[in-house]
């Protein structure tokens, strides 16, 4: 793909990235017709219909956190001070600079409907934190995004720092090419790399690592057990095998829990390999005692990986379960096949 000329173009690439891995092109027609009856309907009920507007807080927050949870852990400390954390969604305004970029979008792009229904909205979103906060910064963590160009252009016509802090593991998918903020932190030299090859080169970035990173207090008298395993998308292959190290776990005299992830792990499936003394539930204990419970923490990919390293926790990649994505890894530059020599096959066969 060639050098995007601004920022809308940066968004249509990312877009265009984004189509190409989900490969169905039935399904994005039918998503590019739907979206031109919401775009129609949103056109006249914003456009030409009654107009909205909300009265400005104006409390002096200089900063406006939008953010799916409460929990600002993810927020680097020079970023946590003096913010209002505000959810994803929420009401639509749609100031003279909202209406002007979406315009320009559907002259230049007429027939992606998807593509300027969803900007549409994450405009008239920031629209409306614009018009209600007046912030000097907007902070988000949406480089997944095909939005984030358009976002920062609007932010930064409007006086405003758009802001992108990572929320979790990053690895080499095209799916956050071209995204483009005023400034975007990381949590380490590693990732700028890795944007910089997707094409990300425009950000600024600073490396600073937030609570989330590195979990402190990981005493040894509180360690419980030998091992946790912490879980993704499984499949019944990969359950089958990880029964199977635990098997060799426990004639070495090992102990381990088994811990899901909350969204991705199908429970039905887990339950029928493990009991439920074996299953450490997410629910009940959170990522930081698990942590301090545990002397390894064994995952194929994953973001508590990389918090176990940070905090003094072995961390041990899994290379067993999934071969295939194992190997796959190397090519999507994964951190932790840099940070630890420790993989799962060779304590399996001590």
């Amino acid at each position: 793909m060639g050098s995007p000329v601004d920022d809308y173009e940066r968004s249509f690439n990312q877009y265009k990235c984004q189509n190409y891995l989900l490969g169905k092109s039935l399904i994005i027609l039918v998503r590019n017709i739907a979206s031109f009856v919401i775009l129609v309907f949103l056109w006249l009920r914003h456009f030409i219909g009654r107009e909205y507007s909300f009265e400005s807080l104006k409390t002096g927050n200089k900063s406006v956190f939008l953010y799916e949870s409460t929990n600002i852990d993810i927020l680097p400390c020079s970023l946590s001070h003096n913010v209002d954390i505000v959810g994803l969604n929420g009401p639509l305004f749609f100031d003279e600079k909202c209406r002007d970029i979406i315009k320009n979008l559907w002259k230049r792009y007429p027939f992606s409907y998807f593509f300027i229904l969803k900007n549409a909205i994450k405009i008239g979103r920031y629209g409306y934190v614009k018009l209600h906060y007046a912030p000097d910064r907007i902070i988000s963590s949406c480089e997944y995004s095909f939005t984030s160009s358009v976002l920062t252009c609007y932010c930064e016509e409007s006086g405003i720092q758009h802001i992108n802090v990572m929320h979790g593991e990053k690895l080499f998918n095209i799916r956050d090419a071209f995204c483009r903020f005023s400034t975007f932190y990381v949590w380490d030299e590693h990732y700028i790399s890795l944007f910089n090859k997707l094409r990300a080169s425009e950000s600024v970035f600073i490396v600073e690592q937030p609570p989330a990173a590195c979990l402190e207090n990981n005493r040894t008298e509180c360690k419980k057990r030998d091992y946790t395993f912490y879980l993704a998308v499984e499949t019944e292959t990969t359950l089958r095998r990880l029964q199977e190290v635990t098997r060799v776990l426990e004639e070495q005299g090992k102990t381990f829990l088994i811990r899901p992830h909350p969204r991705y792990t199908d429970m039905a499936m887990l339950k029928s390999y493990f009991s439920c003394a074996a299953i450490e539930m997410p629910q009940s204990v959170g990522i930081k005692e698990s942590l301090q419970e545990t002397r390894h923490a064994v995952a194929r990919f994953s973001t508590v990986l990389y918090q176990a390293y940070n905090s003094g926790v072995v961390a041990v990649i899994d290379d067993v379960t999934d071969p295939l994505r194992y190997e796959a890894l190397k090519e999507e530059e994964y951190i932790m096949l840099q940070k630890t020599d420790f993989r799962l096959s060779q304590i399996i066969v001590q």
